[in-house]
């Protein structure tokens, strides 16, 4: 489009040469078969018949007749109709009507301007020599080797070299083709403006967007107004996108998405940037994630930003600060996610807590993984600790590490291991038989209907079976009970996290 609009710059400047020359010297006459002169209203009127031919410093026009207002210095000519200027520019058509008071020239018919680069094809041109402009309000199609511009209205501001198309604006390559409602395009700083719905087709991505401009030159672009992005499966939407060709670099403001229908996973937040042709990304400001795939529960996540990257066909997410995530049946928080699809795996750091039917979980880390539509299995390493609730009563069971392993998306088994520590309250179909405190190297649970059901004790056992008394309950080293900041439904992950482990400060924030 750059160089288009740089040739048409060019030989419209030399049709307003023809123009403005026109008060400066008057209009020969070299040929004509047939000249016949009259006088009409009291003034002189000369009629030309074939093989018509004018010079105007330096243009030449040919025509199959004419009529010349010597006085006015205007006329009108029909058929065949030919201007050229030098040895490059050729301007057809059927009709011209040019009137010298006015310094107002128009070409009418089958208009065809053309050099050996580029050729514009319409039914009616008209220059307005005062002000420089050349205005058309027809279909009207220009077009060069490499491309094509189509318009049914359009204007070329020379003083300015401004050019405005307008009403169904299509430029066509072999690369990509743009459909607009109007073009705006300065020629000195080679900057083209869109307005009102606009679409971008390329082989691999379509933008679409109402209100935008691209700078040929340095390959910059920016899209405001609905702006969308697609490519390669994935969409990105903003108030406000901004992209560098060149380097793929893109840019979001404002109620930015980035959807990935390959990888099942959309993005949210109030900015954006995006590097690699959307292969990485990070948002932030009300950053949300929400990951999805058929038969799978979708994943609702935020956190204070979120990162992204994928390398041929893995994908890792990342959420730095204040993370909390919803699942029907699993929920978390911490101060560091991250997500690996290769294997399906979730890491927490950072004070992380999990949440499971009626099971609080926290440890230094905490790592899960998915299989099946489902959880699979558990990994809590450093000062490992669970609290399941049984009516009023706590079940607790520590240790320096577990591993748990999932049935039907509710934890089924369950290993301590190293200094296993534990308050369990048996219970028979009458109840609760008392509360067993007990100490061994490493301890196997078995859950049944998200429930504690057994406890074995693997390696130098020590417990005692208590009485169960009144209030207070006794709780092991570590206990911390979080029910509040459990979410409970995908609006929660957005609710801030209240409590913390007491011997740890809150991590900051990581942007």
């Amino acid at each position: 489009m750059k160089y288009t609009l740089a040739i048409l710059l060019f030989y419209l400047g030399l049709g307003l040469s023809y123009a403005q020359s026109d008060t400066l010297k008057t209009i020969d006459i070299k040929n004509a078969d047939v000249l016949l002169g009259e006088q009409r209203n009291g003034q002189t009127l000369q009629r030309l018949i074939g093989r018509v031919k004018f010079e105007h410093r330096g243009a030449f026009l040919y025509a199959d007749s004419a009529w010349l207002w010597s006085e006015t210095q205007s006329l009108t000519a029909f058929g065949h109709i030919k201007i050229e200027q030098g040895d490059t520019l050729q301007i057809l058509g059927d009709t011209l009507h040019y009137n010298g008071s006015e310094s107002k020239a128009t070409l009418l018919g089958r208009v065809d301007m053309a050099d050996p680069q580029m050729r514009l094809k319409t039914s009616k041109i008209t220059y307005l020599r005062n002000q420089n402009r050349v205005i058309y309000n027809q279909d009207a199609k220009i077009k060069n080797g490499k491309e094509s511009i189509e318009s049914k209205e359009g204007q070329y501001d020379a003083a300015a070299q401004y050019f405005t198309f307008r009403n169904g604006v299509v430029i066509k390559s072999k690369d990509y083709l743009v459909k607009s409602d109007t073009l705006r395009y300065d020629a000195r700083r080679d900057l083209s403006n869109f307005y009102g719905p606009t679409y971008i087709y390329s082989s691999n991505s379509v933008i679409y967007f109402e209100s935008g401009w691209y700078n040929q030159k340095n390959e910059v672009a920016q899209f405001s107004r609905n702006a969308s992005v697609f490519s390669d499966g994935k969409w990105l939407y903003g108030d406000s996108l901004y992209y560098e060709q060149k380097t793929g670099y893109g840019r979001g403001k404002g109620n930015v998405k980035l959807i990935d229908t390959l990888e099942n996973l959309q993005v949210f937040g109030n900015f954006a940037e995006t590097f690699d042709e959307l292969n990485r990304f990070y948002t932030t400001d009300s950053a949300q994630l929400r990951l999805f795939e058929p038969g799978k529960d979708t994943l609702f996540l935020t956190a204070d930003t979120l990162f992204g990257k994928k390398i041929g066909q893995n994908q890792d997410l990342e959420g730095h600060g204040q993370v909390a995530f919803f699942q029907p049946q699993l929920q978390g928080r911490s101060d560091f996610f991250r997500y690996q699809k290769s294997d399906s795996l979730m890491t927490l750091l950072g004070q992380p807590v999990l949440w499971t039917d009626s099971t609080q979980m926290t440890a230094d880390t905490i790592r899960l993984r998915q299989r099946n539509n489902g959880q699979d299995s558990l990994f809590l390493n450093g000062q490992a600790l669970l609290i399941q609730q049984s009516d009023t009563l706590f079940q607790q069971i520590a240790g320096l590490n577990m591993l748990g392993i999932f049935a039907n998306n509710s934890l089924h088994r369950l290993w301590v291991f190293q200094q296993a520590n534990s308050i369990y309250y048996p219970s028979d179909k009458d109840g609760y038989t008392g509360r067993n405190e007990l100490k061994c190297n490493d301890i196997r649970l078995e859950f049944s209907e998200k429930k504690l059901n057994t406890m074995t004790c693997l390696g130098q056992p020590r417990g005692t079976l208590f009485p169960i008394v009144p209030e207070p309950q006794p709780r092991l080293p570590g206990f911390l009970w979080w029910p509040n900041d459990r979410p409970l439904t995908p609006i929660d992950v957005f609710r801030p996290r209240q409590h913390f482990r007491p011997s740890l400060a809150p991590s900051s924030s990581k942007n």
